[in-house]
This record gives C-alpha cells, structure tokens and sequence, in this order.
C-alpha cells in the first residue's frame, strides 16, 4: 500500500513542514483513519489507547478548523483526566498553534487562578483542561463556553473511572448546540457509549441507497435509514449479516406498493384486484396448496360464496376485467395467496428475514384488508 502523507490527509503545507522538521513524517494509522473526517467538522469518536498518536489526530483538525477568540470565550476546548495529560497535550500542540498564530492555555487545578484568568481576558483560542478548574472558573465567570464549537475528550475512560463524566456532560451543555465533539478512548464502556450517545450525532445527507451502504459498510457512519425491506436486503448481502441488525423502531411512513401508469384505467384495475385477490385469499384460508380443491379440481367445490366468486365459479367479474372467470384461481395456483408470496420471498426463513408485522391481515393486527368479492 503507497504510504499516505499529512499532506493527503488536508494538513496544511506548513503544519506539515514543522511536523517534517520534529522528525514526524508519515501518520499513524489513528491519524489517517480520523484526521479526514475530523477536518470535515464531523463528530469522531476512536478507541485508541495511551501512545497512539491520538493528540496529533484530534489537534491537527482542531487547529485547522479553530476560530479566533473573544476575551474569556474560547472557541476550542480539550478536556482531559490529569493534569500531567493537559501539560503533555499543551507541549505536543503549542508550537503548531503558534505557527498558526493561535493561543493554547492549560486550565487544572493546583496552580493560580490569576494567571489563567489574566490569559483568558487577553482571549484563548485553544483551552486544554481538567474539568473541576474549568467549572470552577466558569460559574465564577471567568469563562464562557457558548463560543466552543469544537469540543474534544480524551481519554473519556479514564474520565469514567475518576467520576468526572456528569461534570463532562456539564461541560457539553454549555458549550456551543452547533459543534463538533471528539472523542477518543481505550474503551467504551456504558459511560462512554453514554457521551457518545447523547452528544455525537451527525446527520450525513447522502443521495443515494448505494452511496448509504457504501458508507455504511465503511464505516463512514454507524447507521442508515431506507425503508424496511431495503435495510434487510442491504443486511442479506453483507459479508456477515448476523453482526448488523434492523432496529424495529419505524421513523417514518413509507408504504410499498403496485404502481401503474397513469391514465391506463383497464390495467390499473387489474393490478389492484390482483393484489385483492392474494388477500382474499389468505384470508379465506385459500393457498397455493389447496387452491384445486377449493375450486372443485379435487371433488367439491367450496361453498363459500366468496370464495366461489373470488375463484370464479360464480358471478362474471373476470369479464369485466377483461379477464377469463378463473384469473384469480390461475394467480393463486402459480403464486399463492398473500402468505404464500410473502413468507417464501422475504419472510423470516429467507436471507431477508422479515417479519409480518404490520403487512399483517387486519383480522391478525395488521392493515391487509381486500374489498370484497361481488
């Protein structure tokens, strides 16, 4: 594989020069698997652990992307668990920000708070912190966070562990609606997964059900929406199906139906009452199997009227289809009934798996209902 540059991931050309000139010269795989989507504003959320190069992933987009600061309102924020951490970020990231012409500033506790309010009146772009000082200074209001549009945590598992993940969320509501969150993490245990949750999401316009499953199958994004049966045929053609599931919870009303072209009344009608047919059918216990019984192939015919009408032994409506009498016999002797057509092509024992629910008979929960046959 032809090895990837900063320069191809969108670093800027001197950025990547004073990476060059630190001996840096080629990304990790954490950077060049987080960097693009990270200069394009979207949320990310990595596992990567202590020594990943993790500070270069988040920074170099943070920096790239940070906005000029107002006095006491800075426009990007790094949350970390230790002060140690902070200072370790600061000395990783100073120098690039300074290339930039941006300002980094610690916030932790143990150390004055006259210096870091001085720094924040003169405007900090870039606050690196622990989370008990920076609440400390903004209910003291010292600092606002309404200006922070680019939020990073690091670290967030050690977070969990030290029991600052409700100041975190603290944190996250104060800062801009409209940002962009980072996260990275060695794990993503039930407090993680609870941060990036309810507050990493990014709605990605797509045009396409194949560009959808592409990203999808990328990992660009971690769910997509189409209607039910596209999700399980996309589901059926993974590599491994059973590792992706379709959420049963419906967000929209997307009914599947036949379609026929407009103003071709004779066709239109028979493409309806086909589909009543197959409804019927199920409904009057009439299928594929026992069709020639019921129409009097095998013995007697049944004696539903209904069903003698529906199958043509009664009345003329094939004729005013313009159809023989036994259309609808000849559908179900080659198709089947509603059931039949569902269960043998998308029904639970099939690659797509799906459930009835509510493509169900009225009489069973569901909204199948025919007309009746007259």
């Amino acid at each position: 594989m032809a090895s990837v540059s900063f320069s191809d991931l969108g670093v800027e050309r001197r950025l990547v020069h004073l990476l060059e000139q630190q001996g840096i010269t080629e990304p990790f795989e954490v950077q060049r698997e987080s960097i693009p989507d990270g200069m394009l504003g979207r949320d990310v959320c990595c596992r990567a652990p202590t020594g990943s190069g993790k500070t270069l992933a988040f920074g170099l987009p943070l920096i790239t992307r940070c906005r000029r600061a107002q006095p006491h309102l800075p426009t990007s924020l790094i949350l970390t668990p230790t002060r140690e951490l902070a200072e370790q970020i600061c000395s990783v990231l100073k120098p690039l920000a300074h290339e930039v012409d941006l300002k980094v500033l610690t916030i932790y506790g143990g150390t004055s708070y006259v210096k870091q309010r001085r720094a924040l009146e003169r405007g900090v772009d870039i606050v690196v912190a622990c989370p008990g000082r920076l609440l400390d200074l903004m209910h003291n209001g010292v600092l606002g966070l309404e200006d922070v549009d680019i939020a990073v945590i690091d670290e967030a598992d050690r977070m969990a562990d030290m029991g600052f993940m409700e100041p975190v969320c603290e944190i996250l509501n104060n800062c801009a609606e409209e940002r962009q969150t980072i996260l990275f993490s060695a794990t993503l245990d039930e407090d993680v997964d609870d941060i990036v949750r309810n507050y990493m999401y990014e709605a990605v316009t797509i045009e396409t059900n194949d560009e959808a499953r592409q990203n999808y199958e990328s990992d660009r994004c971690d769910v997509y929406t189409t209607d039910a049966s596209g999700l399980s045929s996309t589901r059926s053609a993974l590599p491994d199906p059973d590792a992706h599931m379709v959420l049963p919870e419906i967000i929209s009303k997307e009914p599947l139906g036949p379609a026929t072209r407009h103003g071709d009344d004779q066709w239109s009608d028979i493409i309806t009452w086909v589909l009543n047919a197959t409804i019927t059918a199920e409904e009057l216990g009439v299928t594929q199997a026992n069709v020639d019984a019921k129409a009097g192939k095998q013995g007697q015919p049944s004696k539903n009227p209904e069903t003698r009408r529906m199958l043509g032994l009664d009345g003329s409506q094939g004729s005013e289809l313009g159809l023989s009498n036994d259309w609808a016999y000849q559908i179900i002797k080659q198709v089947g009934n509603y059931s039949d057509i569902f269960e043998r092509n998308i029904g639970p024992n099939t690659p797509l798996g799906i459930e009835r629910g509510l493509n169900a008979l009225w009489t069973n929960g569901g909204l199948q209902y025919s007309p009746p046959f007259r």
